[in-house]
């Protein structure tokens, strides 16, 4: 594979774990992997350095580094915080059922990858793998060059502890909520408009020897299951951190035209990684350990009235969009 004509200031090398799981077409995909970590540098701006460990995983173990890190964030917390979480969490597993998101790749530390290698994209695989390389390399380099990853997780400390001793309704739990939704739209907008940029371009091909001609579809039969699907539908076209943060990332390239777009990225990250949340972060940290069983009660309320909303939404926007189509 040849590197590239481009300029980048990508360093590193790749070690591939667990080589033997991946299906044919990661290991076509797996081939570009010194091209695609020096696209993601080249388009960022940034570098990317070191050994970068790329691991092939199961659908199973692609969740359990997820569930190591949400358990040591979690201990983190108050006591009082914990208890909210734990009934809010019950709470949602009864509204929406358990969760079925599929991750296809993560990057989940400066110097490591986990690539899906069971799961088949719905037309071209190769093409579709590649793609998800690229996107977790761009989180590589956020990583490496940022320090976005700690503000998120400082943010969302103090999210959930305003939540807890304050309420959903109150103007500070809305402020770390803004700030941890920015921050998710800056991660995964980047990352996913550098993905779409580079495919709309051609810069990543595909040898079209894995082709899937068939695409399946999942049709929800049960009431419970159209009723939960209605809900997350509509909570995804307001919420969704990749397609509406690319969104937002595009309308700042756009604002700023005259500056090279790395520079407007870079001015971006800067932002959420200065003081913007630093007051709410900071009152959060005064808050004395309280339970309060009117603010959990209001905010479980609150929850139920926003999956009944989220529900009659959804199955509107689903019928508007049948009868477009």
């Amino acid at each position: 594979m040849t590197y590239t004509h481009f300029q980048h200031q990508c360093t590193a090398n790749f070690k591939i774990h667990n080589y033997s799981r991946a299906n044919p077409a990661l290991k076509e995909a797996l081939k570009d992997l010194p091209r695609l970590a020096a696209l993601a540098s080249h388009e960022t701006g940034w570098k990317i350095e070191g050994t970068v460990n790329v691991r092939v995983m199961t659908n199973a173990q692609m969740h359990a580094p997820s569930r190591k890190d949400s358990a040591i964030f979690f201990s983190k917390l108050n006591t009082s915080t914990q208890k909210h979480e734990n009934s809010s969490k019950l709470l949602n597993r009864i509204l929406y059922g358990k969760p079925m998101h599929i991750k296809y790749g993560q990057a989940i530390s400066q110097n490591e990858i986990l690539i899906n290698s069971e799961h088949t994209y719905l037309r071209d695989p190769e093409k579709g793998l590649k793609a998800t390389l690229l996107h977790e390399f761009v989180h590589i380099a956020q990583l490496q060059n940022t320090p976005i990853k700690t503000k998120l997780d400082e943010a969302l400390k103090s999210n959930l502890t305003l939540k807890a001793a304050e309420g959903i309704k109150s103007d500070a739990y809305k402020a770390t909520s803004s700030a941890v939704g920015g921050i998710k739209y800056a991660q995964e907008g980047q990352a996913t408009y550098i993905q779409n940029k580079a495919l709309e371009e051609g810069k990543i091909e595909s040898s079209e020897a894995f082709i899937n001609p068939y695409t399946t579809s999942h049709k929800h039969t049960s009431l419970k299951c159209k009723i939960r699907s209605y809900a997350s539908y509509y909570n995804s076209s307001q919420y969704n951190p990749y397609t509406l943060g690319e969104q937002e990332i595009k309308k700042t390239l756009e604002k700023h035209s005259e500056h090279p777009p790395t520079e407007v990225i870079k001015k971006l990250f800067d932002a959420y990684s200065n003081d913007i949340i630093r007051s709410e972060i900071n009152k959060s940290k005064e808050l004395p350990d309280k339970r309060n069983l009117l603010i959990h009660l209001s905010n479980h309320i609150t929850l139920i009235t926003s999956f009944c909303k989220s529900v009659h939404l959804g199955r509107q926007l689903i019928k508007n969009q049948q009868t477009k189509g």
